[in-house]
C-alpha cells in the first residue's frame, strides 16, 4: 500500500509564508486607494477577515492623515479651538504631538473652569463645553453619587433613545454618549451618538441609531471631570450555531440577521484548545447581514472541533466576539494497533494502525513508533492518503508489535500547531478484559461483544501441507487450494494477545498425531494447547471460548482429545454447569468456556458420534467442564457465502432475531464454492478487498446497539476488533446483563 509521508514543519512555514504572501498581495491592491474607494471594498462579499481588517485599519489612517495635514498650521488649531474640535479629532493631534495636553481633568472646584493645552509654545484654552481628553479609560469617583440614572430605550421603529434623570441639575460639560461594546474607551462612541447633556433639558435624546440586537449596547453619563457617573446595558442577544454532517458543508445559524451590522462577520474556526480568539485565524467567513442568518459554508466538516464565531467591527478595524457556539464534537478516528497485509514485506504483512479514514483533513496524519510519544516530532504517514490503515516497516516479532504506539495527529487553525489527536497500543489488549473488569464483571458473557478467530491455528498452512479429510470434494490442485484455506497469520498465543476471545478449532488424526484442519493439515493440537496454556497461565481472568468443531476422529481419538485438553488445560476450564447466563465475575481463575461439538461426526457420514447413531459416544466419560454445543448458535447458509453481498444480506437477517439466550457468532466470512472465478485471487486478497465493509458493518452494530456477541473472521489481527468490542462493551447503552 502507498503511503505519503509528510513534514509538519514544513507545513507550518508553509502556513506562515501563506499569511505574508497574503498579506503583501492586500497591501498591493489597496495602496494607492483612497478613503472612497476603500469604503467601496469593503462592502463587496467574500472577503477575508485579514481582508476586511487591513481595509478597515487603513481607512483609519488615511483619515488621520487628513486631519493631521489640516491641523499643521498652528493657525488652524487657534481658529478651531475658538469654536469646537471634537474629542476624536483631539485624541488625533495629541497623537501626532501637534497638541499637548496639559491639563487631562478640570478642576473640580471650579464650575466654569477651563482646559488647556499647549501648541508651539502658546497655551490654548479650551471652551468649557468639550471634555479635554477621551483617550484612556475613566471610572466614578469613590466620592460621587450616582444621580443622573441613565436608560437607554429602543423605540416601536427599532432606534435607540438616551434618557436620564435629573436633566435640569446638571454641569455645564455633563455629556452623554453611546457605545456598542462594554470595553469602548471614552472617546470610541457610536459615530454622532456625543451629546452635551446640557443642551437637553428634557434628559432625552433621540439617536436615530437603528438598534442591533446582537451588539451589547450602553449608554453612559460622565461628568464635567470627564469621570463615569452612570451607564445602563442592554446585553446583546446574539447566539452562534454551527452543525453538519461529517464530509458535508459546515452550517451556520445565528439571529437578528436584519439589524446585523453591515461589516460584522460570521467566521468558522478550528481550535482544539478552547473558544477561538482571532478573527484572522478563520477557516471560512460571510457577513452577517447576509444569508438570512442560515449558511452553508464551502469549509466541508472533516471530524474537527469546529466553531462559530459572531465578530463585530469597532474602531481600528479590530473585531471583537459578540458569540461563540459551542464547539461541533471531534470525530472519534477509532484507532487501533494491529498488523496487515504487506506486499513490500517478506511475510506479507506489516505493522499497522487502523483508523476510521471518513473526511479526513488534509493535514492529519499518522505515525507508527516503537515508543510512546506526546509531542509531533517526526515526520508521520498522512492520514489522507493512508486511506484508514497506515503501514509501517518495521519488523514483525511478537513484542515489537504488541508495544507499538499509533498516534493520531491533526492541525490546529487557532494556534497554528499539530496536537495528538489520538493514541493506541496494541498491549492494552492483551489484558482487556481484566483491564475494564469492574465495569464488565456482572455483565453475561453471551452479551459482551467478543472478537472471534475463524479457523485459527492455520497459519502454517501451505502448498506443501498435505490435504485433510474436510477437504475431500475439493479436486483442484494445492497451490490453488491453500491460498484459501490459511485464514490466520498468526499463532493463537499471538492473537490471545491482541484480543481474540474465540477460537474456531478443527482437528483430525495425521499419523500419530491430532492436528489443527482446514482443508489442509496445520499445526499440531498439542502446539496450540501450550499456546493457550502460556497465555491464560499469565491473564488468569481473561475470559475466552474455544470452540472444537468439524471434528474428524474416531472415537479413541475423541477420548485422546479430550484428555489432552483436560490435561492441558482443566485448572483453568469452568464447568459447564454454569450455563451461557454465566457472568464474567463467574469466571475468576477459570476463565475458559471450552465448547466440544462432538454430536456430529463427518467421518461416520454425518451421523452423530464414531457410529452415525446420533447419540454422543461414550456420554458418561465427557468432563462436565467441556460445554455442549448447545450452548452456542453459528448461523450460516453454505450457498449465501460465496460473494460479499449475500453474505452481508445474511447477516443483517439475523440482527433483529428474538433476544439469545445462548453464545452467538457472526460469521464475517466467505467460503468458496466449485468455481475458477475464486482462483483468480485468494482469501487474503478478497480480505483486503473487503475488510473495509465489513467494517462499516460492524460500526452500523455499533451505531444502532444492536445484538452483538462474537464476531468471527478471518485474519483477526488485521480488523480493528479488539478496541471495537472494547468500545462497545464499556459504553453505557450497552451494559445490560
Amino acid at each position: 500500500m502507498e503511503q505519503k509521508e509528510i513534514n509538519f514543519k514544513n507545513i507550518l512555514l508553509k502556513v506562515e509564508k501563506d499569511k505574508n504572501e497574503t498579506l503583501k498581495k492586500i497591501e498591493e491592491k489597496y495602496k494607492d486607494c483612497s478613503v472612497e474607494d476603500l469604503e467601496k471594498s469593503l462592502r463587496i462579499q467574500n472577503k477575508k477577515p485579514v481582508e476586511i481588517s487591513f481595509i478597515s485599519k487603513k481607512i483609519k489612517e488615511l483619515n488621520e492623515k487628513l486631519i493631521v495635514e489640516k491641523y499643521k498650521s498652528s493657525s488652524n488649531i487657534l481658529n478651531e479651538t475658538e469654536k469646537e474640535i471634537s474629542p476624536k479629532i483631539k485624541e488625533i493631534l495629541i497623537k501626532n504631538s501637534l497638541l499637548k495636553n496639559e491639563n487631562s481633568a478640570v478642576s473640580p472646584s471650579t464650575t466654569d473652569a477651563s482646559a488647556s493645552l499647549s501648541f508651539g509654545g502658546k497655551t490654548i484654552v479650551l471652551p468649557s463645553n468639550q471634555p479635554t481628553t477621551l483617550s484612556k479609560s475613566l471610572r466614578k469617583s469613590d466620592a460621587l453619587t450616582d444621580t443622573k440614572h441613565i436608560k437607554l430605550e429602543i423605540t416601536t421603529d427599532n432606534t435607540i433613545n438616551i434618557i436620564w434623570e435629573d436633566a435640569n441639575n446638571y454641569q455645564s460639560k455633563d455629556w452623554v454618549a453611546l457605545y456598542n461594546y462594554k470595553e469602548a474607551l471614552p472617546g470610541n462612541y457610536v459615530t454622532n451618538t456625543w451629546y452635551w447633556a446640557g443642551n437637553y433639558t428634557s434628559g432625552k435624546v433621540e439617536t436615530g441609531v437603528t438598534y442591533d440586537a446582537n451588539r451589547t449596547q450602553q449608554v453612559r453619563y460622565y461628568n464635567y471631570q470627564n469621570e463615569l457617573i452612570s451607564e445602563y446595558t442592554v446585553e446583546s442577544q446574539c447566539w452562534v450555531d454551527i452543525h453538519a454532517d461529517i464530509g458535508s458543508g459546515l452550517q451556520v445559524n445565528w439571529p437578528n440577521y436584519s439589524t446585523s451590522g453591515s461589516y460584522d462577520i460570521i467566521a468558522i474556526h478550528n481550535s482544539n484548545f478552547g473558544e477561538p480568539k482571532d478573527i484572522n485565524n478563520a477557516i471560512g467567513q460571510c457577513y452577517a447581514d447576509k444569508n438570512d442568518g442560515d449558511w452553508v459554508s464551502g469549509v466541508i466538516n472533516c471530524g474537527l472541533p469546529y466553531y462559530a464565531v459572531y465578530w463585530s467591527l469597532i474602531d481600528g478595524g479590530k473585531y471583537i466576539k459578540q458569540a461563540c457556539s459551542k464547539p461541533l464534537p471531534p470525530l472519534d478516528r477509532k484507532l487501533a494497533m494491529g498488523e496487515y497485509y504487506n506486499d513490500e514485506s517478506s511475510d506479507k504483512t506489516s505493522i499497522a494502525a487502523f483508523f476510521d479514514s471518513t473526511s479526513v483533513d488534509e493535514k492529519d496524519f499518522i505515525m507508527i513508533t516503537p515508543n510512546e510519544i506526546n509531542e509531533p516530532g517526526t515526520p508521520g504517514y498522512s492520514a489522507k492518503a493512508a486511506n484508514g490503515i497506515a503501514l509501517s516497516s518495521y519488523g514483525l516479532s511478537y513484542n515489537e508489535v504488541l508495544y507499538y504506539w499509533g498516534t493520531y495527529f491533526s492541525f490546529d487553525n487557532e494556534t497554528g500547531a499539530f496536537y495528538i489527536r489520538q493514541k493506541s497500543c496494541a498491549l492494552e489488549y492483551k489484558t482487556w478484559i481484566t483491564n475494564n473488569f469492574s465495569k464488565l464483571k456482572n455483565r453475561k458473557v453471551r452479551n459482551l461483544a467478543l472478537p472471534g478467530s475463524h479457523d485459527s491455528a492455520t497459519y502454517s498452512i501451505n502448498s506443501n501441507s498435505p490435504k485433510s479429510p474436510d477437504a475431500d470434494g475439493y479436486k483442484y490442485p494445492n497451490y490453488l487450494l491453500t491460498p484459501w484455506s490459511k485464514t490466520q497469520t498468526c499463532t493463537v498465543y499471538k492473537q490471545l494477545c491482541f484480543g481474540a476471545r474465540y477460537f474456531d478449532l478443527r482437528v483430525a488424526r495425521l499419523k500419530d498425531q491430532l492436528y489443527i484442519i482446514h482443508n489442509f493439515y496445520s499445526v499440531p493440537v498439542k502446539e496450540v494447547l501450550s499456546d493457550i496454556f502460556k497465555y491464560v497461565s499469565e491473564n488468569v481472568n481473561e475470559v475466552f471460548i474455544l470452540h472444537w468443531s468439524h471434528l474428524y476422529l474416531v472415537d479413541d481419538d475423541n477420548k485422546l482429545l479430550m484428555n489432552m485438553i483436560i490435561e492441558k488445560l482443566g485448572k483453568y476450564m469452568s464447568n459447564s454447569n454454569k450455563g451461557p447466563d454465566v457472568k464474567v465475575g463467574d469466571l475468576v481463575g477459570s476463565p475458559i468456556i471450552c465448547i466440544y461439538d462432538d454430536l456430529v461426526n463427518p467421518l461416520s457420514g454425518g451421523g452423530g458420534g464414531g457410529s452415525g447413531t446420533g447419540k454422543r459416544p461414550d456420554t458418561d466419560l465427557r468432563d462436565p467442564r467441556l460445554w455442549d454445543p448447545s450452548c452456542l448458535s453459528s448461523p450460516y447458509e453454505t450457498s449465501r457465502y460465496h460473494n460479499f453481498e449475500s453474505i452481508l444480506n445474511f447477516l443483517k437477517s439475523r440482527i433483529n432475531v428474538p433476544k439469545r439466550k445462548v453464545f452467538h457468532v457472526c460469521q464475517a466470512i466467505i467460503t468458496i464454492e466449485f468455481s475458477l472465478t475464486f482462483f483468480n485471487e485468494d482469501l487474503l486478497t478478497w480480505t483486503v478487498q473487503h475488510r473495509n465493509k465489513f467494517n462499516q458493518f460492524f460500526n452500523d452494530l455499533e451505531t444502532f446497539a444492536s445484538p452483538t456477541n462474537i464476531i468471527m473472521t478471518d485474519f483477526v489481527t488485521f480488523y480493528p476488533l479488539s478496541s471495537y468490542c472494547i468500545r462497545r462493551n464499556t459504553l453505557e447503552f450497552n451494559n445490560s446483563n
